[in-house]
């Protein structure tokens, strides 16, 4: 169950509450954070733009990935979009952090990672609103 929203006395009393109520015995996690996130314009201009661009470069160049993964492999590969965390054996691992959970700055500074890289391999990305 989730629910997103502005922290409201009413959110918290009419909405959040009562779900906990019927929630007897779970665990549950609160996360709470500040700022805004990606807005529809810069999501639009990263699938309508970035994303198809660098995906007919690799697929130009042979490599044969979905969208889906191209979007994932610049997550992790070009935005650095990674965790590392440790397994109580030692282990070290890393998971790729979502897109959506970035900020509107930090998604500014993923898309622009992605155009610069793209630059290094020759393919120029316009910015926002040129091209």
């Amino acid at each position: 169950m989730t629910y997103e929203g502005t922290v409201t006395l009413g959110a918290l009393k009419f909405l959040v509450l009562p779900a906990l109520g019927k929630l007897e015995g779970w665990h549950f996690r609160i996360e709470f954070w500040h700022g805004k996130r990606r807005s529809n314009r810069q999501n639009r201009y990263y699938n309508g733009v970035i994303l198809p661009k660098i995906h007919d470069m690799m697929r130009d160049a042979g490599v044969t990935i979905s969208r889906k993964a191209c979007h994932e492999w610049l997550k992790k590969r070009v935005g650095n979009l990674v965790v590392n965390f440790e397994l109580p054996d030692g282990t070290i691992e890393e998971v790729t952090r979502s897109s959506a959970e970035l900020s509107t700055q930090e998604w500014e500074d993923f898309m622009l990672a992605c155009r610069v890289w793209a630059a290094e391999w020759g393919l120029d990305i316009p910015p926002p609103n040129e091209g």
